[in-house]
């Protein structure tokens, strides 16, 4: 009695770590099941919370043919924060098509203000180097940020003021992803919720200089951010939302030189269903190698301990094949369509056939363990 309740404890722990790690770090999709704008009654603007992001239908292909022979970038915003206990970090504005890959993305960690950027000299998630200024945020208080490079320097400039420069960061943009997504208020993921007010977001393809930042900066606190008509003849705009919509389901792109790039609200609870991977190639075997083995691994104990917690009365074959294969496919399966609502795991196909591939191994493994066992006992019986 005492050793079937070991040998169940023992099935229990098993597969409570495959699902650990089948499903770790845990980040899950909301369930939120609509979105909307939350447009601002009193002014222009939107405010970002909960269920909330605003976002590109589909990968913003023009944003992306702008940028691939730019000498430079700057990224203006006007915003409030709702307060520094976010981190992430909280995506204010991104483009880009996960929380590992991206072109560029500027957001919150804590008191902090993030740019990651993606150049030919930095990673794909543009972190090694990143752009980092410290207590560059204040909660409740209307901000106007703008952060440059011009392919040598990344600078911030906190109310039309030169306030941090970086040299850590070289390159050009000719690595850039067209299938990114221009997001605001969040990753495209739905997994990295910044909150806070947003009067305005304007996009350059090119490094803006100290007198430009200071006048844009000097018209959004005397005019506003929906009397700047100039603005959308600047050179290098392209992408331009003051938020003067101030209802309906669109935000639209004011800015000339680029005539697509409106933003809309996203259901956040449906991105992950479209990630489902069914194919296979031989990169994404070189890609996920380490991955593959891990499953492959992680199955073959799984024929053994079904094995001991067996009836004496089912056959061998049952034992041995029927039963670990049926229920590594389950396992399988339901690993997977866990995975569809997880913003930091994909669920593909590949991951289902090396799960199956480690039950078979295991019981082989377990077949040619037990033949040699019961044939050195018929051999002293």
């Amino acid at each position: 009695m005492l050793k079937r309740l070991i040998f169940r404890l023992l099935l229990f722990f098993y597969c409570l770590l495959l699902l650990i790690f089948g499903l770790h770090p845990f980040e899950f999709k909301s369930l939120c099941i609509t979105n909307k704008i939350n447009w601002l009654a009193d002014k222009n603007g939107i405010q970002i919370s909960p269920c909330h992001e605003i976002a590109s239908e589909e990968p913003s292909k023009e944003l992306y043919k702008s940028f691939i022979d730019a000498k430079g970038f700057t990224i203006e915003v006007f915003i409030s924060v709702d307060d520094i206990d976010q981190n992430g970090p909280a995506r204010i504005v991104t483009y880009s098509l996960n929380t590992s890959q991206r072109n560029f993305t500027l957001g919150q960690e804590f008191d902090s203000l993030i740019l990651r950027l993606r150049t030919t000299e930095s990673d794909e998630n543009g972190v090694y180097p990143h752009f980092r200024a410290d207590n560059a945020l204040t909660p409740g208080k209307n901000q106007h940020l703008t952060v440059s490079y011009d392919g040598k320097l990344e600078k911030l400039y906190v109310d039309g003021k030169l306030r941090e420069t970086s040299s850590a960061l070289e390159g050009i943009f000719s690595n850039w992803d067209p299938k990114a997504f221009f997001v605001i208020g969040n990753e495209h993921t739905g997994d990295r919720l910044w909150q806070g007010k947003i009067y305005l977001v304007a996009l350059y393809n090119r490094a803006l200089g100290d007198e430009e930042i200071y006048q844009n900066y000097k018209d959004v606190i005397s005019i506003g951010t929906t009397a700047i008509g100039s603005r959308q003849n600047h050179n290098g705009l392209i992408r331009y939302y003051t938020f003067s919509e101030g209802k309906g389901g669109v935000v639209n792109n004011q800015a000339k030189q680029e005539k697509s790039g409106h933003l809309i609200p996203v259901n956040l609870s449906l991105h992950s269903l479209k990630r489902f991977n069914f194919k296979l190639s031989l990169a994404d075997i070189s890609l996920y190698f380490r991955d593959i083995v891990f499953n492959i691994i992680g199955f073959i104990p799984l024929s053994t301990i079904l094995f001991l917690n067996a009836s004496k009365h089912r056959s061998v074959f049952s034992i041995i094949y029927f039963r670990p294969i049926l229920m590594g496919i389950i396992i399988s399966i339901l690993l997977e369509f866990l995975q569809v609502f997880s913003t930091s795991r994909v669920p593909t196909i590949l991951d289902v056939l090396c799960n199956l591939m480690g039950t078979v191994i295991g019981s082989i493994s377990l077949h040619i363990g037990w033949t040699l066992i019961v044939r050195k006992h018929l051999l002293k019986t």
